[in-house]
């Protein structure tokens, strides 16, 4: 089950438990993903915002 985390800039974060990773997903695929919510986070706020 992909769990919801949070938005930011319009990117929405989510948690797959069994990869044991955080990620933000974009169409069928993920744009990025790492073990570390907080290298994810600075990642989409790096992000144009999607609004």
């Amino acid at each position: 089950m992909h769990t919801f985390i949070k938005e930011i800039n319009g990117y929405k974060i989510k948690y797959w438990p069994f990869g044991d990773v955080y990620y933000i997903p974009m169409s069928a695929d993920w744009i990025y993903e790492d073990k570390e919510l907080a290298k994810v986070e600075e990642f989409a706020k790096s992000l144009n915002s999607k609004n």
